[in-house]
């Protein structure tokens, strides 16, 4: 089953401010320096996040921004038979590894904080027309007389007092 962007989000923060590895830095500082980013404004772990770490944080890279390439180790399970102990017989957990990749840092002046969402007012068209057509006409008396006779039936007065 696939993380939420939510859950994904949160363990790329996690997995950034948890790290105790430097081995990263020193791309980290030269590719921000060659951006033009003073080398004392450049801190891992504080203000240099992958992109879904900056999502967690609220904040959101900005479109067409090119940040540095950083080496990065993945856990993966391993996808082979599932093990069995020999002496209990019980199914053991599948086995971690770690895969090699690379991932892409921003630095926090690529980013800007996420606004929240704006209620947009409804779109013309796709039915929008009909609905507030039929809204400013009021209840249809067609609806009106066939909910009557379905309480009618049912033995129910939706205008007084329960029989």
């Amino acid at each position: 089953m696939r993380a939420s962007r939510e859950e994904m989000q949160q363990e790329a923060l996690s997995r950034a401010v948890g790290n105790q590895s430097t081995a990263n830095w020193a791309p980290i500082f030269a590719g921000f320096m060659e951006k033009g980013i003073p080398e004392d404004d450049i801190k891992p772990r504080e203000n240099v996040f992958t992109y879904h770490a900056w999502r967690a944080l609220g904040r959101q890279v900005r479109r067409g921004e090119h940040g540095g390439k950083v080496t990065t180790w993945v856990p993966m399970k391993d996808k082979g038979e599932p093990t069995v102990d020999p002496t209990t017989g019980e199914k053991l957990e599948p086995r971690m590894s770690k895969r090699c990749t690379s991932a892409t840092v921003f630095h926090v002046s690529q980013t800007d904080p996420i606004q929240p969402a704006k209620q947009s007012p409804p779109r013309q068209g796709d039915g929008t027309r009909a609905y507030l057509a039929a809204r400013d006409r009021g209840p249809d008396p067609v609806d009106l007389a066939y909910e009557d006779r379905c309480a009618e039936l049912a033995g129910i007065n939706p205008f007084g007092p329960p029989e």
